[in-house]
């Protein structure tokens, strides 16, 4: 996985049916703040962000947010929804992707290490598992 755009494919591909994705943006970068895609299944709408995730060095990983998507997800959790991260390991030639829970994005002061809410995903099956897992939404 290279870019954001392979996440996208991996995403279409995944997901079935395929109509239950909404796009909200056409293509990268197209809207300021809102998610890229809203999941929908049995558990509802799930406003998601699909981002590249890069790992460092020495320890944790990387991923680049706009101001306005941490503000986005960040109201939406005071609101008492749910939204999503999905993030594609960038840089490899394999797709490795993991949720991430929404309130938990990087630089989020009540999280010292984001990347440890990072859960391994390899189809539709394990992303709605996540959604449906109390754990996985814990402050």
């Amino acid at each position: 996985m290279e870019t954001e755009d392979d996440l996208r494919k991996w995403l279409r591909e995944k997901w079935l049916p395929a109509n239950s994705l909404t796009w909200t943006e056409a293509a990268r970068g197209g809207t300021h703040g809102a998610p890229d895609v809203v999941l929908s299944g049995s558990y509802g709408s799930m406003p998601t962000e699909l981002k590249c995730l890069r790992k460092l060095k020495k320890e944790g990983w990387s991923m680049v947010l706009r101001p306005p998507q941490c503000r986005w997800h960040e109201l939406h959790h005071k609101n008492g929804r749910r939204s999503l991260f999905l993030g594609g390991w960038c840089g490899i030639p394999t797709a490795v992707v993991f949720a991430l829970p929404g309130h938990a994005w990087p630089g989020n002061p009540r999280l010292k290490t984001w990347w440890d809410r990072l859960v391994r995903v390899n189809d539709m099956t394990d992303i709605v598992a996540c959604i449906n897992d109390k754990n996985f939404w814990r402050l």
